[in-house]
């Protein structure tokens, strides 16, 4: 979740570096620096909240996923539904070690995805564990 917010920060950061270089002589560049500085925030501030208010937590009895700051929304699958559980990572996903992990359930939900799961692969193994 936090990747694009590192990408966007090496952006601005060439940017920026370009601005100074480009800047006449007695133009401060700290300006440059700051409008980088406060672009990025703007830009990374959303991507860094949904990461810091998700929580994904296994239980013995159920998946219970909780997301948001101010506004929460919650979701409990409970483990006796879960009729299958995937996971993907794409190649860049499996070098940094996380991934998506795709639960299907008997119940009204159908299908629930969690998205940048750390080691989804042992989270897969946990989850059938738990199950048993």
């Amino acid at each position: 979740m936090l990747l694009p917010a590192i990408g966007w920060a090496m952006l601005l950061a060439a940017i920026a570096g370009f601005a100074i270089a480009a800047l006449p002589e007695g133009f401060s560049a700290g300006w440059s620096v700051g409008i980088a500085v406060a672009l990025w925030v703007a830009v990374s501030a959303k991507a860094l909240l949904t990461w810091y208010a998700t929580n994904y937590v296994l239980t013995n009895e159920r998946i219970v996923v909780r997301q948001g700051l101010v506004a929460r929304t919650g979701t409990e699958i409970p483990l006796e539904n879960i009729t299958n559980v995937l996971f993907s990572q794409r190649v860049l996903e499996r070098m940094l070690g996380y991934g998506d992990v795709l639960i299907e359930s008997a119940g009204s939900q159908g299908q629930s995805r969690l998205a940048n799961i750390p080691k989804p692969e042992s989270f897969q193994s946990e989850v059938y564990r738990a199950r048993e």
